[in-house]
């Protein structure tokens, strides 16, 4: 009796741990928050299998845009609409 109540514990303790896997945050989601962009980015410097992961892709990703973004800001600053119309 006394083993089944220790496997009985083992499975509901393992099932458990199912519930902590969480969900990449999405791209949109690290440009909207550039604090935890920087903290994933920070974390996938040192991270094995980085470049495998979601949230460090979307990291990175988010990065990427938000920079494209930013740059486009600054022509538009200092060169008026850079945006082509044909």
């Amino acid at each position: 009796m006394k083993q089944i109540s220790i496997i009985l514990a083992a499975m509901v303790t393992l099932s458990a741990c199912k519930d902590d896997v969480k969900s990449p945050q999405t791209v949109q989601y690290y440009i909207e928050h550039p604090e935890a962009r920087q903290a994933m980015l920070d974390e996938c410097e040192v991270k094995n299998g980085s470049d495998l992961d979601a949230d460090c892709i979307n990291a990175r990703d988010a990065l990427s845009q938000a920079t494209s973004a930013k740059d486009l800001e600054n022509l538009d600053k200092y060169f008026g609409d850079t945006s082509s119309e044909d």
